[in-house]
């Protein structure tokens, strides 16, 4: 029924390794900030799938001018 969601592993024009997670339609839902090595993004991939189930989501005001 179409493709997975799916973790992407890609490098920015920086050379810093990113992590992208899209849909099964292939929208992005988030992007991670820039990785010097391959192996912290795919670190960062296994803390989220780790975690995803516990964590807690909070509202946070931002201040004027940010």
């Amino acid at each position: 029924e179409g493709d997975p969601y799916r973790y992407e592993i890609f490098r920015d024009q920086a050379g810093a390794f990113r992590v992208r997670f899209r849909t099964p339609s292939g929208k992005v839902l988030f992007s991670t900030e820039g990785f010097r090595t391959r192996q912290s993004a795919v670190s960062a991939i296994k803390t989220i799938q780790d975690t995803a189930s516990s964590d807690t989501i909070e509202d946070v005001k931002q201040t004027a001018g940010l």
